[in-house]
């Protein structure tokens, strides 16, 4: 048998790490990561619709809406989602699809909207099926009264800005971020364009139900009071264990 052993006058040391690792968030994203740095957490679907949307469920509804996969206005890659909805009370084009629900944690859902001084109502979110509730989780903004509202446990919108008032005459990509906890059942943050809004006192709309667990996504451009405009959205983003 031999026997090896450190040298003479040395000692085994184990160092560990706890620091996190900095900058890998801005190389993810110049790698060509489609969502921002500030996006946390474990990633549980992204898409930019570089390939057909096959998952996606393209949905116009009400007078000549549609909902169209197109290369002209685009974030990242070459294609994104036009949302035409028409001037016709009620009407809405949405993009939505299905992923499965990882469980009860805290989220963080993205997207990227394109609007000018033209929008009307625009709505990202998605509604949880955990097993046994169903949680309602949607930002809206109605650029034609500069309303910012959030759904919430009152089981409707509340205004959260009043006079919120993020457009201009040429069409601008705003990244908008939700983050909110399936487990404490509350909202946590939002972030639109350059804004960052604390949403921690307000809790989510949930109610039991029984149902296979998923997350149904949904970005959706609606005609205010039958005024119709176009949207764009790209780069929709869910990730899990959010810090």
């Amino acid at each position: 048998m031999v026997c090896q052993d450190l040298p003479d006058y040395t000692r085994k040391v184990i160092i560990e790490y706890t620091g996190g690792f900095v900058g890998l968030e801005e190389l993810a994203t110049r790698l060509g990561f489609i969502a921002p740095f500030n996006l946390q957490g474990n990633l549980v679907m992204m898409e930019d619709f570089e390939t057909e949307a096959t998952e996606w469920y393209l949905t116009p509804g009400g007078g000549l809406s549609t909902v169209t996969r197109q290369t002209r206005h685009k974030w990242s890659g070459n294609w994104a989602i036009e949302l035409f909805t028409d001037d016709v009370g009620g009407a809405v084009s949405q993009v939505a699809r299905a992923v499965h629900y990882p469980g009860d944690l805290k989220y963080g859902l993205f997207g990227r909207f394109m609007w000018d001084d033209a929008i009307q109502d625009v709505i990202l979110g998605c509604t949880v099926f955990t097993g046994t509730r169903q949680i309602e989780v949607w930002v809206q903004y109605i650029g034609a009264i500069n309303a910012l509202n959030i759904w919430d446990s009152t089981g409707g919108y509340v205004p959260i800005d009043a006079a919120f008032d993020l457009h201009n005459a040429l069409l601008t990509w705003y990244p908008l971020l939700l983050v909110f906890d399936t487990a404490t059942e509350m909202w946590v943050s939002l972030r639109i364009g350059g804004y960052s809004i604390d949403l921690s006192t307000y809790a989510l709309d949930a109610v039991g139900l029984v149902a296979s667990p998923y997350i149904w996504i949904v970005a959706s451009n609606g005609a205010y009071l039958g005024t119709g405009h176009t949207s764009y959205v790209d780069d929709i983003v869910l990730t899990k264990n959010v810090p």
